[in-house]
């Protein structure tokens, strides 16, 4: 799966160990981030992680942090 830039970082700075709490993460930041960029770069991931089994999402998670 691809992620830009901004994603990645997101993606990186998560604390959620399990799918619901990234994407709880992520709805938050959607709705409340003060930057525009970031605001979008979270509704973007929601609609890519979404879809995700639960050991898919956090594999996509440690993936990023890895790399």
């Amino acid at each position: 799966m691809e992620f830009t830039e901004m994603e990645k970082r997101m993606l990186y700075q998560t604390e959620g160990s399990e799918r619901y709490a990234v994407l709880q993460e992520m709805s938050m930041a959607s709705r409340y981030a003060g930057d525009p960029a970031r605001r979008k770069a979270a509704k973007s991931l929601l609609e890519k992680l979404r879809p995700l089994t639960d050991a898919e999402c956090m594999e996509a998670v440690h993936e990023d942090k890895t790399h």
